[in-house]
């Protein structure tokens, strides 16, 4: 999933918010199997996703900032890493 990802982060910047949400929730599922692997990824996918909080969809600015929530979890990238 990490190297899949790459790809994913240019094709989600430029993608409609249904795809954006399907991204998101792609990577919701599947990131916590990668535990503190992800912390190489870190900073690519935050710079990825943090535009989509000014989204005028509410679903999709829950579904990053739920996807943040997790993220900053100590098991995968943790806050220390994001901040």
């Amino acid at each position: 999933m990490p190297t899949a990802s790459i790809g994913l982060f240019s094709f989600y910047g430029q993608a409609n918010v249904k795809n954006k949400l399907r991204i998101i929730e792609i990577f919701h599922k599947n990131l916590p199997f990668f535990g503190n692997d992800l912390q190489v990824l870190a900073t690519g996918l935050v710079i990825t996703i943090l535009p989509s909080l000014n989204e005028m969809n509410e679903g999709l600015v829950r579904d990053v900032t739920n996807l943040l929530d997790l993220l900053a979890r100590p098991d995968l990238i943790g806050l220390d890493i994001l901040a």
